[in-house]
């Protein structure tokens, strides 16, 4: 893992929207959602970016992928940002916004289907609802 943290010239890393996964990142105050340091993942990338600049003089591009976004805006959804803002300037990462949890999504899953998939009778097995036509707009 380390070595093909090291050789990557993109580095995705995807993350549920929480502060449970945020942890792999950084740590934070309990009290005022700063940012208070650096976690075992983050530490272990810096150090693989550090070695492949040492190496060839490449730069590893980190985006940090949010995913399973809520479709409104809550507490807990701006705190996951504002950290991962205040993490990405310390660690160099980018942070973009993913997927958003849609329980549409899910119901797509065990039929092996996306949004980008025809959404008709015969695939979904049910006529389409309006959640169904949606899902490829978002």
């Amino acid at each position: 893992m380390r070595l093909a943290h090291s050789m990557a010239d993109t580095l995705v890393t995807p993350i549920n929207d929480s502060f449970l996964d945020f942890d792999v990142l950084g740590t934070i105050d309990p009290v005022t959602y700063s940012v208070t340091g650096e976690s075992h993942y983050a530490e272990m990338v810096r150090e693989a970016r550090r070695k492949r600049r040492q190496l060839d003089g490449a730069s590893t591009d980190w985006i940090v992928v949010r995913n399973r976004l809520s479709m409104l805006e809550s507490r807990n959804k701006q705190l996951v940002a504002d950290g991962l803002n205040e993490l990405s300037l310390r660690l160099g990462f980018r942070s973009i916004d993913g997927f958003t949890e849609r329980e549409v999504y899910r119901e797509f899953f065990p039929r092996g289907l996306t949004a980008l998939d025809d959404l008709d009778e015969a695939t979904l097995g049910t006529r389409p609802r309006m959640d169904h036509m949606t899902a490829p707009r978002r």
